[in-house]
């Protein structure tokens, strides 16, 4: 699954992203999906393939390398998030 925008995910892990894997949310991860993405990292040489700790969940019951790692991803807000919460509403909800 991707990490939203590759750039973003970039500059939060630190490092360069070699390559990028999309599948849809809820997909049904198969072992050739991740034996794909095994390939494509050796050919890239990164040292790490990175999913989701949702997706790694769901990701369980395969064959998974050592190289696969689980991003946490936490969700914070400040104090100027809820003082504007009101027109947050609005845009979500016209969307």
């Amino acid at each position: 699954s991707p990490i939203g925008n590759d750039r973003i995910a970039s500059r939060s892990l630190g490092s360069s992203i070699k390559a990028v894997s999309s599948y849809r949310d809820h997909y049904e991860f198969k072992q050739t999906d991740i034996d794909i993405n095994v390939k494509e990292a050796e050919q890239c040489r990164a040292d790490w393939i990175v999913t989701t700790e949702k997706d790694m969940i769901r990701l369980r019951h395969l064959s998974l390398p050592e190289n696969l790692i689980a991003l946490s991803i936490e969700l914070s807000a400040d104090k100027e998030f809820f003082e504007i919460s009101d027109e947050i509403d609005l845009i979500v909800y016209e969307i």
